[in-house]
């Protein structure tokens, strides 16, 4: 893992994923997720320690590192929302998912 490569890809609805897996096949296997706004090279210390012990996997979710970015999407109830004037947002991570 001295380069931090996502060689496999996934075509989604939002565009293609980036993956790779770590370690060797047939152990354990470990996925390990990242937050927003970053990517699954968050993750590169962390997975070269339990690739020793695990078949690992990373993705980078639609939108972040080497994954095609998410299509514009569009909520009318957020429109309508919007146009109120007691309106407030709150949220807890940019993530779709």
């Amino acid at each position: 893992m001295s380069d931090w490569l996502l060689a496999e890809t996934f075509r989604s609805t939002c565009g293609e994923v980036r993956w790779g897996s770590f370690g060797p096949p047939g152990r354990d296997p470990v996925v390990l997720l990242h937050g927003t706004p970053f990517s699954s090279y968050v993750w590169r210390g962390v997975a070269r320690a339990l690739a020793r012990r695990h078949q690992l996997f990373v993705w980078d979710m639609p939108g972040y590192g080497l994954s095609e970015s998410i299509r514009a999407r569009t909520y009318p109830w957020l429109r309508r929302a919007g146009s109120s004037p007691n309106y407030s947002r709150t949220g807890h991570s940019r993530s779709p998912w």
